[in-house]
């Protein structure tokens, strides 16, 4: 339903997060290989605890609730079905 507050908050988040990665590998020795693994990592671990909030938040609900009765809001639109 893109009402979860949580979805603009982590988007925010990661975007921070990655950012500052990015910055302290500016001063380390240029390792391609080490840099991308870092940020795929960083990446994942995000969209892990990201996925888990988003879909606790999800989970209390109120539309979620009355969708079920009234056909219109499915499960589905609350957060991905896996992290991504």
């Amino acid at each position: 339903c893109g009402r979860n507050p949580l979805l603009a908050y982590f988007v925010a988040g990661e975007q921070a997060i990655l950012e500052a990665l990015i910055l302290a590998q500016a001063n380390l020795p240029d390792c391609a290989e080490a840099r991308a693994a870092s940020l795929q990592e960083l990446k994942h671990t995000l969209s892990w605890v990201a996925y888990r909030e988003i879909e606790t938040f999800c989970a209390l609900c109120q539309v979620r609730n009355q969708g079920a009765a009234g056909g219109a809001h499915q499960d589905a639109q609350h957060a991905p079905a896996s992290p991504a």
